[in-house]
């Protein structure tokens, strides 16, 4: 596999406001990591199998540290790059375990 794909499961995606055909997924590796995914739907349908190149690979352990970093105000927050797509997927995710983000929202 190459280097940054990810296997795993999707656990959600969202359209990109901004651009058709784009989605942000939510792949789960089953080894406590999980990772942001830019998919377009069209290579997807065309290519089904093909490896997903990971944005950004985290663990719950590094979305805690970025969730203190960002909650204290330190500012090593600005060494993480992905800092806001870890939290906002860590909403997410906290969302769909309390069953507020549902299969419904998901496909919206």
């Amino acid at each position: 596999m190459a280097k940054d794909s990810v296997p795993g499961s999707s656990l959600l995606g969202l359209p990109i406001v901004a651009e058709p055909g784009l989605s942000r997924v939510l792949i789960e590796h089953g080894d406590g990591r999980w990772s942001t995914c830019l998919v377009r739907k069209s290579i997807a349908e065309q290519f089904p199998n093909r490896p997903i190149d990971a944005e950004c690979t985290f663990t719950m352990d590094s979305v805690v540290d970025t969730a203190r970093k960002a909650f204290s105000s330190d500012p090593a927050i600005a060494d993480d790059k992905h800092a806001g797509r870890k939290l906002a997927a860590a909403v997410l995710m906290f969302s769909m375990a309390l069953g507020i983000l549902n299969e419904k929202d998901e496909a919206a």
